[in-house]
């Protein structure tokens, strides 16, 4: 059973969200466009593929993992310049910390990111119990309990950990997701997404973060689970709204396009983080509602609270977490 959305409804806030949605001061006016992926990418985003599942038959998952740490290690030692970044982002976070510390961050940092990039890429050829033993959702129940009464819901997400690596788990586990992504995401991510989608094509979606709100409302209209990051550094579109929030004492616009169309079909409002343990093992920390059940998604105020809310929750992860921020 879904929840149905007046069509009529929908194309009246089609026309509102683009006519309302007046340009952030960082705001790109003229469209983005998706970046494609180039034969020569596919040839060798293939053959990096086809590499990472060979290495997982000779050595297992749990070989991997330890290959993968052996690895990033050996980046850890010689990528000065990914270290003294990293550094900057840290003392942004944790404030100053002790050489021993920074440097335990740090190498944790290099680890968790090429391992997780080594699950993203053998991902498609593992069992769905293979997958699923290795993922847990704490809170699960917000999210079953949403998906029983139809209607979807929608998760924020930040940039903080493997979210990429969140969605295929939760394909796995049974549910249907829908991204909306950055249009200028990378050529590797498009190429593992891409062929993801088309494997569950009744299950996966993904959109580009110009898209217009009908295909999300739809989604939520199919009982998805509709998922974005939405703490960004600058607004790339002039259909894009945004609410600006202190993260670690910076000014950030959070996009909140997404939010309103949940809320304008009673979707609940999540938040959700996702953990990157040793093994390849998982977990996704569920928050929430953000929002009150019934507040329509045209209140300031109630978007106001749901980012400041937002905002807290990220900030909390980062500290607990340093080692999952992505960007640096």
């Amino acid at each position: 059973m879904t929840a149905g959305v007046d069509r009529k409804k929908i194309n009246a806030v089609d026309s509102e969200m683009i006519v309302s949605n007046t340009p952030a001061p960082t705001a790109t006016t003229a469209p983005t466009s998706p970046g494609r992926v180039t034969l020569w990418d596919r040839a060798s985003f293939t053959l990096a593929c086809s590499t990472v599942r060979l290495l997982a038959r000779v050595l297992t998952l749990n070989g991997l993992y330890w290959f993968g740490t052996c690895f990033a290690t050996l980046e850890w030692s010689i990528n000065f310049k990914r270290r003294r970044r990293f550094a900057k982002t840290l003392k942004r976070i944790l404030g100053d910390v002790s050489p021993s510390d920074r440097r335990r961050h740090t190498r944790n940092h290099f680890i968790r990111t090429r391992c997780d990039k080594l699950f993203y890429l053998v991902f498609d050829r593992l069992t769905r119990s293979e997958a699923t033993k290795r993922f847990e959702i704490v809170n699960r129940s917000l999210i079953d309990d949403a998906i029983a009464r139809g209607g979807g819901v929608y998760i924020a997400l930040s940039h903080l950990g493997a979210h990429h690596v969140a969605g295929q788990m939760l394909v796995a586990l049974g549910y249907k997701v829908a991204g909306v992504r950055d249009a200028r995401e990378g050529a590797m991510r498009r190429f593992v997404q891409d062929k993801y989608a088309r494997q569950n094509k009744d299950r996966v979606r993904y959109f580009f973060t110009d898209t217009y709100p009908r295909e999300i409302y739809r989604c939520f209209q199919d009982n998805f689970i509709v998922g974005s990051a939405i703490d960004v550094s600058r607004v790339r579109n002039a259909i894009q709204r945004a609410i600006e929030a202190s993260i670690w004492n910076e000014k950030r616009p959070i996009l909140v396009g997404p939010m309103r169309i949940a809320l304008r079909c009673n979707a609940p409002v999540l938040q959700a983080s996702i953990v990157s343990k040793p093994g390849f093992r998982y977990q996704f920390q569920v928050k929430g509602p953000l929002v009150d059940a019934g507040v329509d998604g045209r209140s300031t105020d109630a978007l106001e609270g749901a980012v400041r809310a937002y905002a807290e929750n990220v900030e909390a992860f980062g500290r607990e977490y340093p080692c999952h921020v992505s960007r640096i």
